[in-house]
């Protein structure tokens, strides 16, 4: 591109309000320069990773003149290793002096021994020939002192030789006929073997392969940041104890749903639930809490909040709670306190054999303000004796509904009815959603797979909690912009706080920080927190 262009370019750019601090680009000397002096000195020219590759290959092409011996295939490899080399320490180069000498006498040491290392051999084959003699005989079996171990080894090596077929070869040397599966069997292993040979050869066998070391080497790396040095080898020859002997918890993996049998569906009732609170997080106060079953008997209380209500959700659901007195669109209501109204909920759900409850995003919402105003007030545990599970009416409508722009309820009610109902007053909306879910009428087989046990939902919950203690352990980092919300949220979903990352930061710096981010998890076979390299690990600093 030429150099006018590129002014220009720049200038377009900051007259919308961005600023350049860099340009990437071939190695034209004469651009920056102009760049540099018609706009800013301080703008940086950084190299463009194909330019450089370009120039190395010129570089060794004109070598190749004068030494034949660097042919077009080698220079190729050397330009893959340049690239390589180069991908890698993006982001993370490597400095200081010390480290360069200590690197140069690690390498000095090939480079003198140059010619040896060309022809080094390989013990691949010796250890093959091991695996065949540890299988026909086994250590733990004492075959020494006897004429059978010299069979055994004998075999191992007719084996190597000539495969499996060596038996027959055997049988027939002693001048028995083998027997027709002896054979079949022969000739199936030979031929298994030379299949995996060739597999071992392709480009898809060796990528694995890869792969799976590399598995095994983050594996071995996560457990050594999280166990510390109790997880290293050979500790107790140490002269000194190590007091770094805290563990960083193993990946926690975020509960789900477990659905309610069929059956269980089948002989249950459904109670149709809703509240409206102070405002719209988890730590919201319950102010109306409504419910409905399946014979249209209703429960309704308005309860008085412990804390203000919003104004965005006064606004929603027209409730104000003003000098001790609840009004609701500007009408006077009873209200009564929320472990009065919570106990007359249980006596509601009891005069009901086998309940469910069913509830508008209520995996999300509704359960987990429900269950956390029921365990501050001590009624969890009769609670959770009346009811049988719950069920999730906004999966379960975008599977029986597909293709709406909004799941909303009070959109679904009126794509379905035609008509709109009072929103965000619970008890209009708890009369909507039975409306609906009998309308749609679920088999047993749908309600069953959005549905939840009640241990599984207890199990989501206290992560949840769990999640939520850890997260405010991270607040240094979120305020300080070190870290996103989004991130925190997860490193804190995956058991992790503030003191799990400064001991893995103790232990091995920042990678100590990636190997425990980049940890698999066995059950789900994700990462801990993230895959990527390029996440906000490299930016945390805990240092003390």
């Amino acid at each position: 591109m030429e150099a006018d262009m590129v002014i220009e370019m720049v200038k377009d750019v900051q007259s919308k309000g961005c600023t350049v601090d860099a340009l990437v680009g071939d190695e034209d000397s004469t651009t920056i320069g102009r760049v540099r002096a018609n706009i800013s000195n301080s703008i940086e020219k950084i190299s463009d990773r194909n330019h450089l590759k370009k120039i190395l290959g010129n570089s060794l092409y004109s070598l190749k003149k004068n030494h034949p011996v660097l042919t077009v295939k080698i220079i190729k490899y050397l330009q893959s290793c340049f690239n390589y080399i180069i991908a890698q320490g993006e982001g993370k180069p490597l400095s200081g002096s010390s480290l360069q000498k200590s690197l140069e006498n690690v390498f000095e040491g090939y480079a003198k021994n140059s010619i040896k290392l060309s022809t080094v051999g390989s013990t691949q084959a010796n250890e093959s020939f091991n695996r065949m003699v540890s299988a026909k005989a086994p250590k733990h079996v004492h075959y020494s002192s006897s004429g059978n171990l010299n069979y055994r080894v004998a075999a191992s090596v007719a084996q190597k030789n000539t495969g499996h077929r060596y038996l027959v070869n055997v049988n027939k040397k002693l001048g028995l006929s083998p027997g027709y599966h002896t054979q079949r069997l022969a000739r199936l292993r030979d031929y298994q073997r030379s299949k995996q040979r060739a597999l071992a050869t392709t480009r898809a066998f060796k990528r694995k392969r890869l792969e799976k070391k590399a598995k095994m080497h983050q594996k071995l790396a996560s457990a050594e940041v999280r166990e510390g040095v109790s997880y290293q080898t050979g500790c107790s020859l140490d002269a000194a104890i190590s007091d770094d002997i805290q563990s960083i918890p193993a990946p926690v993996i975020t509960p789900e749903y477990l659905p309610l049998e069929p059956k269980t569906l089948n002989d249950s009732c459904m109670t149709y639930f809703d509240v409206e609170t102070t405002g719209l997080g988890r730590d919201s106060h319950i102010i109306q809490l409504s419910a409905v079953n399946s014979q249209n008997t209703k429960f309704n209380r308005y309860i008085k909040p412990a804390r203000p209500i919003l104004p965005q959700a006064s606004e929603v659901t027209g409730l104000k709670f003003q000098n001790g007195k609840m009004y609701h669109d500007d009408k006077e209501v009873q209200s009564i306190g929320i472990s009065n109204a919570l106990k007359a909920f249980i006596l509601f759900l009891k005069d009901i054999n086998n309940t469910v409850l069913v509830g508008h995003n209520s995996k999300i919402f509704d359960v987990p303000i429900l269950i956390t105003a029921l365990e501050k007030n001590g009624l969890l545990n009769n609670f959770m004796s009346s009811v049988k599970g719950f069920i999730d009416t906004l999966p379960l409508f975008k599977e029986c509904i597909p293709n709406q722009p909004s799941y909303s309820q009070p959109k679904i009610y009126n794509t379905l009815f035609g008509e709109l109902y009072s929103a965000h007053d619970s008890m209009e909306d708890v009369v909507a959603l039975r409306r609906l879910f009998e309308k749609i009428s679920p088999s047993f087989v749908l309600k069953s797979k959005f549905s939840g046990t009640n241990e599984s939902v207890m199990q989501l919950y206290q992560h949840r909690n769990c999640t939520k203690g850890l997260l405010t352990t991270l607040r240094p980092l979120t305020n300080s912009k070190t870290i996103t919300n989004c991130m925190a949220t997860k490193i804190a979903s995956s058991g992790l706080g503030l003191s799990h990352l400064k001991l893995a930061h103790k232990r091995d710096r920042q990678q100590g920080i990636e190997n425990l981010f980049t940890e698999i998890c066995e059950h789900t076979s994700k990462a801990r927190v993230t895959k990527s390299k390029k996440n906000n690990s490299g930016n945390i600093n805990l240092s003390e």
